[in-house]
């Protein structure tokens, strides 16, 4: 059983951030623009930004979680397997 030829799993696009930044209240801005447009892929991935930096109740970053899912699973481009795992 080879250690360390294991295939990694891809990367699921909410845990990509969505731009470089180390600024919470970029990211924070970035959401709420995200919320304005009812994109909630967006919303998502600045959550996920925010709650790897700052944790889960840090400027709104549980509200774009849950409310960016809605969003998303609301959305026509809703595809849970074919967005991360193609």
């Amino acid at each position: 059983m080879p250690i360390f030829n294991r295939k990694r799993r891809p990367t699921a696009f909410w845990q990509q951030p969505p731009f470089r930044a180390t600024d919470l209240a970029q990211l924070h801005q970035y959401g709420i623009d995200c919320a304005g447009r009812e994109d909630g892929a967006g919303m998502m991935r600045s959550g996920w930004a925010i709650y790897r930096r700052a944790g889960l109740h840090s400027h709104q970053a549980a509200e774009f979680l849950r409310d960016g899912y809605r969003y998303w699973s609301q959305s026509r481009a809703f595809q849970p397997e074919a967005d991360w795992r193609s």
